[in-house]
């Protein structure tokens, strides 16, 4: 359950700095997010079926994608979307 609680904090924080602190168009948020979704389904879950990643079940809701626990998804949203605000925020 830590996973989650730390994974939902994140993709808060993420959301907020990138809407309301950097100013980013919510359409590039969006496209981002998907981008990093699809992604993290390749890539993500390959890793985990080779046993190189591992992950402590103990701490997540259980929710899978395919293999991966849903937390690991939203860990990556919130890090794609601070990574392009911040990207954004850069160049301004």
């Amino acid at each position: 359950m830590e996973y989650t609680i730390l994974s939902l904090i994140a993709v808060a924080l993420s959301f907020y700095y990138a809407l309301f602190i950097v100013k980013l168009d919510s359409k590039l948020l969006v496209v981002t997010c998907f981008i990093s979704v699809l992604f993290q389904l390749l890539f993500d879950n390959y890793m985990t079926s080779l046993g190189l990643w591992i992950f402590d079940y103990s701490f997540t809701l259980g929710i899978m994608v395919p293999i991966i626990p849903i937390e690991n998804l939203l860990f990556g949203i919130s890090l794609a979307a601070a990574t392009v605000a911040s990207w954004e925020a850069l160049k301004k």
